[in-house]
């Protein structure tokens, strides 16, 4: 600190990188090297300002008008960066959290030039750092893209399961892309810490991209890992699975015991995903659900729109009326307090509909009262949405071929309906039964029978009305229309004949 005065530019950098590499902060002294580094910062090379800015990134030590000026710099240079500077620049900026859009427009205009000079290393760090800083340019993306390809084999488990995480925050799917890295992290899935698994889960489910053998090794390693997980990666990776239609019950079993041990540190938005994979998958732990919903409660005031409405939603799912509903007074119940202070606009259409789903339930499970206790506008704001969805249904073609061998079979019917404030695919009002066509929608991808919470949701709630559901999954229907008439109506008859309907085929 004494001598600071005569340090010169390289000096001072290659201080600071010392104490960053060493780990030793001490705010005093980099106070006074900061200082000094605005004095000379004109005389900084490409490589002083890198490591610099990377050196404050490491030690955690933001001054805003010391970056602006080796931001300043660096703009002014970066035609002299090479890869290394460049990718460790972005690194910094990305760490402290300093966008300044000018300064990354010119970095990434030279990471595109530089690409083919980047390792694997360089390449996952500026793609890291492009979704940190929610900084999407898809020619720089696709460029970095095209070099982690080439590069792929040489990715540790951190860089694949960055790049992945990255490329998933900034919205950049390449199906080529995720298949080759997903194909190498299948071969170093046992080097993968807990983050990492949970960070290449959501990817994928972010992504909508699903390849059962990948998922499988990242599962097993879960298992095995199940301990090191923290509260995110436990709440991100059940979100995960649920969101990829994946259900291994010793996985999630595995999961919910870590989860219950550790549900005092879960966030609001954790406790949020984690009621809400469960609810997707149908799988009820009452000990689980009941110390998640109480944290839940607890923490009801850090909930946003969304956290509330999947969590009412995933409740009315479960079955849990008791823990749902236990007071038709506002006040007394957290949940429904804190979102009666939302406004029905600050709703996206999708929480609506859960809103409505859950105050169906209410209804139906509680008919002593006369209403949900929700906001009446808000209330009608999500009947409306619900509505909104219903006029959009089109039949599909398995719906149309049930629909025309029920007719054959002459029993008649109405097609895309409303009853008791849901859309059906197929009623007979007269003798209150309803059938549902289930596509694979409607299912879990593996195993592809298990049925998902919106399906159990509905049938549960048109049987509190007093109808008979009859569920026809996509995977029972007899095959080709003109080699399986009959069997298709043998099967429609055995189906309706459980609900209590003899029907009379026509064929026979």
């Amino acid at each position: 600190m004494k001598k600071a005065a005569q340090f010169n530019e390289q000096n001072l950098s290659n201080t600071l990188w010392s104490l960053a590499k060493l780990n030793h902060y001490d705010k005093a002294v980099v106070d006074e090297l900061c200082e000094k580094a605005m004095e000379k910062a004109p005389d900084f090379n490409e490589q002083n300002l890198s490591n610099t800015l990377w050196s404050l990134a490491t030690l955690g030590h933001y001054d805003k008008a010391v970056v602006d000026e080796l931001c300043e710099k660096a703009m002014k240079k970066a035609a002299q960066f090479k890869a290394q500077n460049l990718s460790n620049t972005l690194w910094a900026l990305a760490k402290l959290n300093h966008y300044d859009k000018r300064v990354v427009d010119e970095l990434c205009e030279k990471a595109m030039e530089k690409a083919v000079d980047f390792i694997e290393q360089e390449l996952s760090n500026t793609l890291w750092s492009l979704a940190k800083l929610n900084h999407y340019e898809k020619a720089v993306v696709d460029e970095l893209c095209e070099k982690a390809m080439e590069k792929a084999a040489q990715f540790n488990e951190q860089d694949l399961a960055n790049t992945l995480w990255s490329l998933a925050k900034l919205g950049h799917y390449d199906k080529a892309v995720v298949d080759e890295l997903c194909e190498k992290a299948m071969k170093k899935a046992a080097q993968f810490k807990a983050q990492e698994l949970s960070n290449t889960l959501s990817s994928l489910a972010t992504f909508g991209h699903y390849d059962k053998a990948v998922v499988d090794e990242l599962c097993e390693e879960a298992m095995k890992k199940a301990v090191d997980f923290n509260e995110q990666d436990l709440a991100n990776t059940l979100w995960s699975l649920a969101t990829l239609g994946y259900y291994d019950k010793a996985v999630v079993d595995e999961l919910c015991e870590k989860a219950m041990k550790k549900a005092a540190q879960f966030k609001a938005q954790e406790l949020s995903n984690t009621l809400w994979a469960l609810a997707t998958f149908g799988h009820y732990d009452k000990a689980v659900v009941d110390e998640l919903c109480e944290k839940a409660m607890e923490k009801a005031a850090d909930f946003n729109e969304q956290g509330l409405a999947n969590t009412l939603w995933s409740l009315a799912t479960l079955g849990l009326y008791d823990k749902a509903v236990d007071s038709s007074v506002v006040s007394q119940n957290p949940i429904l307090y804190r979102l009666s202070f939302f406004d029905e606009l600050d709703l996206k259409a999708e929480h609506l509909r859960q809103i409505h789903q859950y105050s169906l339930f209410f209804s139906l499970k509680q008919p002593h009262r006369q209403r949900t206790p929700l906001p009446e506008s808000l209330l009608q704001a999500a009947q409306k949405a619900a509505e909104e969805e219903y006029k959009s249904a089109q039949s599909s073609d398995l719906h149309k071929q049930v629909s025309r061998q029920l007719r054959r079979l002459g029993w008649g019917h109405e097609s895309e309906t409303v009853v008791g404030g849901l859309s059906v695919d197929i009623v007979q009002r007269s003798s209150k039964v309803v059938c549902e066509v289930d596509g694979p929608s409607h299912f879990c991808r593996e195993p592809r029978d298990r049925e998902l919470g919106q399906t159990f949701l509905k049938r549960q709630l048109l049987q509190l009305q007093g109808f008979k559901v009859v569920n026809i999954p996509y995977f029972e229907w007899p095959g080709d229309e003109k080699k399986s008439d009959d069997s298709r109506s043998k099967y429609l008859s055995s189906k309706l004949k459980e609900v209590g309907i003899d029907v009379q085929n026509y064929y026979t």
